[in-house]
């Protein structure tokens, strides 16, 4: 099956509604399990391995990754975005071995992703962050990286159907905000699947 077969079928299946609820069963399910972990202000890391568990239990017939970086249609096998060099100096990310080229490649590892190992299959991909992280940089590149990854443009292979970052809400009683990504821009939950 090519991956736009694959791609036409998972969007038939996986309609509007039960995207959004199998997505906010997971993130409901680590708010009941796993608050203790946000509202104690805990590692991102270790709150991303715990909704990685509910997204493989929720999104069973995918390969539910933390921190994945292959990807082998690069001939180095990892995952880069390619972001405009103007951008990169916006965010302040340009480094002492960047070249004068007009686009820069960026070696990523997204916080999470919902895929199919081994294919160009890629559904969803995550990044987070806690309301207590004041770092605006490190946001801003996390924003990025979602346009990125959901865009071709630039000569990104990434091609993820849907970004997602959230903002888990760190106080006695968690909670998350969603911000939502597709083609690369950021849109409105009601958006998603037009």
């Amino acid at each position: 099956m090519t991956p736009t077969n694959w791609i036409y079928l998972t969007r038939n299946k996986m309609r509007k509604n039960k995207f959004r609820k199998k997505l906010k069963k997971a993130l409901d399910r680590l708010i009941k399990k796993d608050g203790e972990m946000i509202a104690a202000n805990l590692a991102e890391r270790s709150i991303c391995h715990r909704l990685g568990i509910y997204l493989y239990e929720t999104f069973r017939e995918f390969d539910v990754d933390c921190e994945y970086n292959g990807f082998e249609e690069n001939h180095r096998n990892r995952k880069i975005i390619n972001i405009l060099r103007e951008r990169i100096i916006e965010l302040n990310r340009l480094t002492e071995n960047d070249t004068d080229e007009e686009v820069l490649i960026r070696k990523v590892f997204p916080d999470i992703i919902i895929h199919r190992r081994r294919t160009t299959d890629n559904l969803l991909v995550i990044e987070t962050k806690k309301s207590t992280n004041n770092n605006q940089a490190e946001i801003d590149f996390d924003i990025e990286k979602l346009s990125r990854f959901t865009s071709n443009e630039n000569g990104n292979l990434l091609n993820y159907q849907y970004g997602l970052f959230v903002n888990f809400i760190v106080n006695d009683e968690p909670t998350y905000e969603l911000t939502w990504f597709k083609n690369g821009h950021q849109i409105s939950e009601d958006e998603l699947f037009e």
